[in-house]
Order: C-alpha cells, then sequence, then structure tokens
C-alpha cells in the first residue's frame, strides 16, 4: 500500500509518498504484458522490495502487476494434498500486499491466507492446497482488472479454485490516491477537507470497478460450488506514528471507511462474495479505536495476531457450500488459532456451527502438567466450561463466560489453568523421552485436545501443542570456579541478552521459566545459592540459606560475562520469593545488573540470610544504588509474607531518591505468593502460596507481558 505518513522501520525513520498516478500504474500495466511472454517467474518475496510505495524514487515505475504463478503452497497443506484417494480443494488468493505477507513488513508471520486455509483443513479434515498471488507493488483496482484480462496463469488458478480470497482496494482509499474528490492531489491528507460526502463520492466512483472484479472472478468458475470471500479495509491511520490522533481527524478516517467499505461489501455481495469484516474486528465497533496491536512494526500491514484475528474472522464465516451434510444442519466446528504455541502465549478459542442458544460442554485434556514439576510418569488433567451459543451458534471463549465448570468469569485460557488431576492410574507421557536426562530438557511439549460435546455425545474435537521451552535451546550443567547451575542458551546467532534466575527459600534451581525465557531468545542462568549439588562433579552448596555471600553472585555474573554469545552489557536478574531480595542485594552492588525483576520478595534484608564482604546484611535494601530499572510484583493475597508492604518500602525508597531508572510495582487482587508465566495449570500455588485460582491466574497473564517488556528494554 501507499502511504503519505512517516513511520518507523528496523529504527529508521522513513517518509513516502502515498499517492500514485493512473498514468504511471497504465504504463506499467502495459509494459509488463508487453514483455510478460519472456519475462521469468517472480519469487514469493522480491528481496528488493521492503515496503509497498508510489514515490518513482522509491518504486521501479516498469512495476506492474506480475501475470505469472508466484505462489507455493505451505508445507502442512501442501504435505495433506499427497493423500491418497483424496482430491485437495484448491484455495487461491489474488489482490494487494495485505494478503502477501511479505517477510519485509511482518518478519516471522504466517499470513491469514495459510492461516485459514489451516483451520479449514482442522475444522473439516479436507487437504488444502494454496495457491496466493496476491502482490507486493502497491496493486491497485485497476490493476487487478489487468491481471484478470491478460493473466493466463492466474485466470486458470481462479477458474480451478474451490475457494477464492479476493484482498484489494487498501491502495484505492481516497489517502492513497491523487484523483480523489476529498482533498485532490495534497500529498500529506488535508483530513478537514474528509467527509462522508466526498467517501461516498469516491466509492461510487469505484462502484463499476468493484463489480467488474468481483463478476469477473465469479464467471471464471461458472456457477461451480466456491467459497467467495473478500476482506473490507481496516483503519491503519488511527494512534499510530505519522497517524491520526486527534477526535476530528479520527471522525475523518472512519466516516471515510464507513463509506468505502459499505459500497465494496454490497457489490461483492450482489456477486455471490461473503465480506469478511475485518474493519470492525481491527477498528472495533465505532470503527473509531487504534488498530496498533494488530498491525507490523510499519503500522501498515497486518502483524501476526492480525494475521490470526483475520484468518479467524474468515473461518468464522463456515465453510458451505464446500461443507454440506445433505441437509441445513450445521457442522460444529472447534476453532483454535495458532494451533501450536510457547506455553505463556494465548490461544484464541472459538466455536461455531452449532445451533443458537445451544448449549455446549467443552472439555479440555492432556497428559502430565507444566507446573511445578515435569512428571515423568504422566498425569491425565482435565478442565470444563458449559456455554450457551449465541443467535449465530458460536462462543468464543475470549468474550463469553461460561454457565459453570472449572471456571466462572470471562477468560479466554481459562481451560488451561483451571485443570485438575483426572488419572486413576499412572498413564505414560510423550513429555520426557526416556533418552533424555529430565533435569537437561530444553523443551516440553504438552498435547491438549478440545472435545465439545451436546447432551453428553463428542459432536468435535481439536488438538493444540503448548511447548514449555524451544528444541533449538542448549542447555547444560554449569560447576566453574564455584558457580553452580545450568545455563540455556537460545537458538540463533548471538550476542544474546541474558538473565540469572534465583530460586526460593526451597533452594536448588529454578527448572520451568527458564526453559521459557530461553525460548523468548536470552540467555538464561538458572543459578543454585543453596541446597543444591552439582551432577558434574559432586560439588555443594551450603544445605542453608545462611550467610550467602553476595561476591558469589558476583562471580556468577562474570561467569556470565565470559561466555562468548552473551551480551555482557545487558544482563537482568528475576527472583522469587528470598531469591528476589538476593536480587535486589545483589542489584545494588553490582552495576552489570541492568534490570532487576522480582516476585512476592522482602525487601528488607533479615540479617542471616546474606552477608557481604563477610558482614551480614541487615536492613532495608537501598534499592536507590541499584543502576537498572526495577520490577516488583506482588499478591494481596500472599499467604508466606506480606509482599505487598514489603514491595512498598522499596517504591518508597525509589521515590525519594528520585530514582533515575523505570521503575513499577503491580499488586495482583486476590493473587497469592507464587506468581510466574501464564497459562500453564497451578492448582499447587493456592496450597502453597495463596490467592485463587482465578486470581493467579489473571495476574500471571497480566504481568509476565511487563517482565518481557522489562527484560527487552535492558541497556
Amino acid at each position: 500500500m501507499f502511504t503519505n505518513r512517516s513511520f518507523r522501520f528496523q529504527g529508521y525513520q522513513t517518509h513516502l509518498s502515498r499517492r500514485i498516478t493512473m498514468k504511471t500504474m497504465i504504463f506499467a500495466l502495459l509494459l509488463t504484458l508487453a514483455l510478460g511472454a519472456c519475462a521469468p517467474a517472480v519469487p514469493q518475496a522480491p528481496a528488493a522490495a521492503t515496503i509497498e510505495a508510489s514515490a518513482p524514487t522509491a518504486v521501479n515505475p516498469t512495476v506492474a502487476p506480475v501475470l505469472v504463478d508466484t505462489a507455493t503452497p505451505p508445507a502442512d497443506t501442501a504435505a495433506l494434498a499427497t493423500e491418497p484417494g483424496v482430491t485437495p480443494w484448491s484455495l487461491v488468493a489474488v489482490g494487494d500486499s495485505i494478503p502477501y505477507n511479505s517477510p519485509q513488513d511482518c518478519p516471522g508471520c504466517t499470513g491469514f491466507v495459510d492461516r485459514y486455509a489451516a483451520a479449514i483443513t482442522q475444522a473439516t479434515g479436507h487437504p488444502i492446497t494454496v495457491q496466493n498471488l496476491s502482490q507486493h507493488i502497491g496493486l491497485q483496482v485497476d490493476g487487478l482488472l489487468e491481471v484478470l484480462k491478460a493473466g493466463v496463469k492466474q485466470r486458470e488458478a481462479l477458474s480451478n479454485a474451490d475457494i477464492i480470497i479476493v484482498s484489494i482496494s487498501h491502495n484505492d482509499t481516497p489517502w492513497n490516491r491523487d484523483d480523489d474528490p476529498c482533498d485532490g492531489p495534497s500529498g500529506d491528507p488535508d483530513w478537514s477537507k474528509y467527509d462522508a460526502t466526498c467517501a461516498a463520492e469516491a466509492a461510487e466512483i469505484f462502484r463499476p470497478k468493484f463489480e467488474s472484479v468481483f463478476a469477473q472472478i465469479a464467471e471464471l468458475r461458472a456457477g461451480k460450488p466456491t467459497i467467495f470471500l473478500t476482506t473490507n479495509v481496516y483503519n491503519d491511520w488511527i494512534g499510530v506514528p505519522g497517524g491520526v490522533f486527534s477526535a476530528e481527524d479520527i471522525e475523518a478516517t472512519h466516516e471515510v471507511l464507513d463509506a468505502w467499505n459499505e459500497v465494496y461489501c454490497k457489490v461483492a455481495q450482489a456477486n455471490g462474495f461473503t465480506c469478511a469484516d475485518i474493519y470492525h474486528a481491527f477498528n472495533g465497533p465505532g470503527g473509531d479505536t487504534t488498530a496498533v496491536d494488530l498491525l507490523a512494526p510499519d503500522t501498515i500491514h497486518p502483524s501476526d495476531k492480525g494475521n490470526e484475528v483475520i484468518a479467524q474472522v474468515l473461518a468464522d464465516l463456515g465453510y458451505a457450500p464446500l461443507v454440506t451434510t445433505g441437509s441445513t444442519v450445521p457442522i460444529p466446528v472447534i476453532s483454535l488459532q495458532p494451533t501450536e504455541v510457547l506455553i505463556d502465549e494465548p490461544v484464541s478459542i472459538r466455536l461455531s456451527g452449532f445451533t443458537p442458544n445451544q448449549e455446549i460442554t467443552l472439555r479440555l485434556t492432556t497428559v502430565g502438567i507444566a507446573f511445578p514439576d515435569l512428571s515423568e510418569s504422566g498425569k491425565v488433567y482435565e478442565s470444563y466450561a458449559v456455554f450457551r451459543t449465541d443467535a449465530q451458534g458460536a462462543v468464543d471463549l475470549e468474550k463469553q463466560a461460561p454457565i459453570s465448570g472449572s471456571y466462572s468469569a470471562v477468560d479466554g485460557m481459562g481451560l488451561f489453568w483451571s485443570m485438575e488431576n483426572k488419572s486413576v492410574e499412572p498413564v505414560s507421557t510423550p513429555a520426557a523421552p526416556a533418552s533424555t536426562p529430565s533435569s537437561l530438557l530444553n523443551a516440553v511439549q504438552y498435547h491438549y485436545t478440545f472435545t465439545a460435546e451436546v447432551e453428553g455425545k463428542p459432536v468435535a474435537q481439536a488438538t493444540v501443542i503448548q511447548n514449555m521451552g524451544s528444541a533449538g535451546v542448549v542447555v547444560k550443567d554449569v560447576a566453574e570456579n564455584g558457580v553452580l547451575g545450568q545455563f540455556y542458551q537460545p537458538a540463533g546467532d548471538g550476542p544474546y541478552p541474558a538473565v540469572i534466575v534465583l530460586g526460593g527459600s526451597g533452594g536448588g534451581l529454578p527448572r520451568q521459566s527458564p526453559k521459557v525465557l530461553a525460548a523468548h531468545g536470552y540467555a538464561v542462568l538458572s543459578l543454585a545459592y543453596f541446597n543444591y549439588t552439582s551432577p558434574l562433579d559432586n560439588s555443594s552448596l551450603p544445605g542453608i540459606l545462611d550467610m550467602i555471600p553476595l561476591e558469589y553472585f558476583g562471580k556468577a555474573i562474570q561467569w556470565l560475562q565470559s561466555q562468548p554469545d552473551v551480551d555482557p552489557g545487558r544482563i537482568g536478574l528475576i527472583g522469587y520469593s528470598v531469591g528476589g531480595t538476593a536480587a535486589l542485594l545483589v542489584g545494588t552492588v553490582y552495576p552489570q545488573i541492568k534490570t532487576v525483576i522480582v516476585f512476592g520478595s522482602p525487601t528488607v534484608a533479615d540479617g542471616s540470610s546474606f552477608s557481604y564482604q563477610g558482614e551480614h546484611l541487615s536492613s532495608n535494601i537501598p534499592v536507590e544504588k541499584i543502576k537498572g530499572s526495577v520490577l516488583l510484583i506482588s499478591g494481596d493475597r500472599d499467604s508466606q509474607l506480606d509482599s505487598v508492604m514489603y514491595g512498598e518500602l522499596a517504591i518508597d525508597r525509589l521515590k525519594v531518591h528520585n530514582f533515575a531508572f523505570p521503575y513499577r510495582h503491580i499488586i495482583n487482587p486476590g493473587a497469592g505468593h507464587l506468581i510466574s508465566f501464564p497459562f500453564a495449570q497451578r492448582s499447587n500455588e493456592i496450597e502453597q502460596g495463596g490467592g485463587s485460582h482465578q486470581a493467579n491466574a489473571q495476574a500471571a497473564a497480566v504481568i509476565w507481558p511487563v517482565v518481557l517488556e522489562y527484560l527487552a528494554a535492558m541497556k
């Protein structure tokens, strides 16, 4: 798409013209058509393209709609297509850079076209082949019409497609053209000239072009059963860098899109297309809220989460006419996005295809749990929730509370944290392969099965995988110069920012959160400081928490800084309970620490646990001496200590001393002592640390993104 707003791209400011003239576009089209017979295939993601632009200095004027097949099916759907005896459905997407999903726009993202294909297969069991023929060249409606006229392979693909997605017109909205009836060739949009009247006039100008696009594509299918889909335009101006913030300007943008999308969708529907309402999925019911959380770093294209949202909107529309039962009875579907996640990442869970106002029981089962300890024997855990479907026969767990079940409030991940042990006898689990010592596992996989039941009978199933850690992480035991622990080296090339993790009053090693942090790209030293014996050389630390010298932690910092792939200038400390006390003390002495994050920790040294230079440490910790950010996390139902009071003591000291670095105390209502990463089963927290299941789970979901934010800001 073309944009005239400034935005941040990989740390640099870029300003690009959003305008494109019809003369330039038609010239490019004619030139490409003339050369098309000898043109080689164009790769899926052109290396020269970083963002779409229309300025002659930013885009080669000979770039035009590509008239060859440039798509490659995603690995999962391509594999399914090879099943003998099954004819895959063909999904073809055409349009601009929104469905194209360039890695330059959204690095590492899975586009909504592939996500939607996976959702179809998950819901129906039918294999899909994908041809994504969309283009990253600032394609406009006129360009797509030229493709439909002269693109032989595109026409062939569309004529043989069972599922067609059209995503076009983002580049034709009035602020992206210099021939619009609102502000004309003004460069930057003059929002004072945008209103419902000029927006309606602009949309009407394009009505015949929209009509031609949808009619031609529908005609190519000649009445054969086809899922015809198109997406309307979301607002990527509100609340983004270089965008609009005032109430008047926001009103202008959504007046334009209200009118534009109304015409676009009516024309699409008149030609047999279903118009997926991405606009309100991104910008809220009023179309006037920011979509920044769903946009890629360029604040134009959808992010990974944005692609997930678009795919879900498409999936929620159902799969008629391809999926039928010979009657009008809907087919129940459990939609999960994504289907494989890191343990601290949420899963979007939706039910569709049920009878309106129908009572459904949704069960979640797994073998083995992720917290507090890895279980090699395995236990069956289960949770359930009873819902009533809406008028469309759907349930969205992120928006709807269960009627009854193992949790009660609106919580999209409630089924995960509310699981309980349902084992009758020990069963095997794939979590810990026999050939790998459980202490050195870099990652553990948990396989969950969702089952929807109506009147006690299963009617739909779906599975999701939760990863605690990453298979690319390398774990090794450490016993050097008296420093004992485990080191987690993340995948990829360094240097990595690093974190030292300290456990609480039980001593030993933390083993869960280091896996999760390493999967996020941090080099992690899980450091023992008492009650631990190394499996490498049987060297031991003191058996009890008594006069542990801060110099020991200093040696650990030096060891970590000496590792070749560690960034020595970006080291943080995370401590749980009394480990947080240690972390705060260490931060006051060693300036190498750039952030200190503590969970439910005393901020007063008790005089016996730690020492420095041979002296007992007994007083309020001088947290103002820490040379980096400080994050304190407490639950107001902590049964082990008054962590809220301790946290406030530290905050008061930071305020009095005008602390120069970021600091924050998050107090979690109803939560207890043991709070960590979210979305894991946590029944033992009630027994050991207080708080309710729900409050502890909600606290984890709230604080963990802040933890990652503080770590990411280390410098």
